[in-house]
This record gives structure tokens, sequence and C-alpha cells, in this order.
């Protein structure tokens, strides 16, 4: 029985698994994110000779091979490492010979290393890159301004359709993490980015009239994550700066609306968790910021 659960759960699993995901309805950025932290795990494999068992002491050593060879990140360390726990999961839920110990791998230890940090400098820099003359300068700006005010998840945001959004009630349906849906909230400046997106949308003959996604490409079809993934990366080029991606923006949302008054009940109703630990991840970076507002508001500093 031990020859048998060692065996590799290699060929139609892998495809099979991503289906299964698909099914579920999981974004593609994390069903990719999935199959890149299984597919890291079996190259290892492959490099050290052994055939990925999923026994502890394999995923062990390849935990630190990760570390000490491959340079991953904590965070990538994670990832991969909850791939691995999905996966065997997945397989042994489906009666498949897949010898189960993963979950005795503890995870990497995060440290208070803080999230990257993007500014409204480096948002306003970005969005200086837009030129509103043109279809994609509209559809650009108008999607930096709802990564500002909305605090949506990219997969969120690229999730919505026409029929989700009320420009002038600035309010916007938002299908979330399992399955529930709900009601973001987006600032004035945002509607007119939005409402000038949209008169541009609608004159755009390369849009099919049953296209009912709210964003589009070039080609008129659905934006995807990599599209949003590869804009995001040339307006960064072009404004000079290095390291930017759409989920800073959500910790920049939650941060100013902390800043700006805003209390952390709301700001989770809003951001769709269902933890206080993810407010406060989200927030750290501005805590001794708000702590030194809050002091100088009590004691009257200026």
């Amino acid at each position: 029985m031990a020859d048998e659960q060692s065996s590799a759960p290699l060929g139609g699993l892998l495809e099979s698994w991503r289906l299964s995901m698909e099914v579920a309805e999981m974004s593609s950025n994390t069903v990719a994110s999935y199959l890149r932290g299984l597919g890291s795990y079996l190259k290892w494999c492959g490099e050290v000779a052994e055939d990925p068992t999923f026994a502890k002491v394999q995923i062990q050593r390849y935990m630190v091979a990760s570390r000490e060879e491959y340079k991953h990140a904590t965070s990538t360390r994670i990832l991969y490492l909850t791939a691995l726990r999905r996966f065997v999961a997945w397989a042994v839920e489906e009666g498949e010979p897949v010898l189960n110990e993963v979950g005795g791998v503890e995870y990497p230890d995060p440290g208070t290393a803080l999230p990257p940090a993007i500014t409204l400098e480096i948002h306003e820099a970005l969005l200086a890159t837009c030129d509103l003359k043109t279809f994609v300068g509209k559809r650009d700006a108008a999607l930096f301004m709802m990564l500002l005010t909305s605090g949506c998840r990219a997969s969120e945001l690229l999730g919505v359709r026409l029929e989700d959004i009320n420009v002038r009630a600035r309010r916007m349906l938002v299908h979330g993490k399992g399955k529930v849906d709900r009601v973001a909230p987006f600032t004035s400046a945002t509607a007119l980015a939005v409402d000038r997106y949209l008169r541009a949308r609608r004159t755009n003959t390369r849009v099919k009239p049953s296209e009912k996604a709210l964003w589009i490409n070039r080609n008129g079809g659905p934006l995807l994550y990599r599209g949003l993934d590869s804009m995001i990366g040339r307006r960064a080029k072009a404004a000079g700066v290095e390291g930017v991606h759409a989920h800073q923006w959500r910790h920049l949302w939650a941060g100013n609306f902390l800043w700006d008054g805003g209390d952390r009940g709301s700001l989770k109703l809003l951001g769709g968790w269902k933890s206080d630990a993810m407010v406060e991840h989200y927030t750290q970076r501005n805590a001794a910021e708000l702590a030194l507002k809050s002091y100088d508001e009590l004691y009257g500093n200026k």
C-alpha cells in the first residue's frame, strides 16, 4: 500500500485539478498561482530525481530549497505551500492514491515585514500617463480611479458587468470571494472618470452590443487580469516607477479610509473581509501615523 501511495499523482490529475478550480469559480489569477506553486514543487522533485510523494520530510526539504536555492520570498513560499495543501486535499477527496502528509508542514513565519507600498504620488504619476483623448487612456484612468476609491480586488473589479454599476448613485455590485456579493461605493471623481470611459465604450465600434463586461480590451472583448497587469506595467514604466501591481491599491485605499476618519467596522464590510485580522493586515503600515494623528487631535497639536 505504501508503494501505491508513493506513486506520482501526475498525468491527467493536474488538468482535472485545474478544471475543478475553474468550476468552483476561483479567479484565473488564483488558479494560475496554485498551478505555479505545484509546478515549482514538481520541478524541484525532478531536479533531485525523486517522485513527488507529498511526504512531510520531502516537502520540508523542498521548502528549504525554495528559500535557500530558489530565493523565493516568504509570501511566495506561503502561497506555494498552500497550493500543495489544496492539491493534496482535492486529490484525497477524489479518492486518488496520494500520500497526505502536507498538513504536517508548518508555514514559514511571515515576520513583521510590511506589504509593498504604493503612494498617492505614484497613483497620480500613473494617472498622468493616460491620454484622455484615446479610448484606452479613458479606460485606464477610470480603472486607476476605481482601484483607488472602491477598494475592490482586481479580480472583483474585472468581473463587474454593465448592469452592475450605477454611476449616478456611485455604487457598484461586486461579486466577491466565496460567491459573496457586496455593494462597493466610489467617489464623485471616479464617477466622472467612469462616465467618460462609458461614453467612449458606447461609440467603440469594436465592442459588440451583446458584450456585458464593463471593462473592455483593445479588441472589444473583456479585459482579463493579465491585460490589467500588462497595462499597469506599461504605465509604470512610462511613469518611471517600479514594482507596481494592482493589489497595492487595496492597501492604499484601506489606509486612506481610516486616515480620513472611517471606522474599522465599516472598512471590514466595504473590503469584503471576514476577519478583523485582514483589516489589521491591510492597515498596519498606517498604524503609527494614525496613532500620531489621534494624539494630535486629542491634545490639539498642530
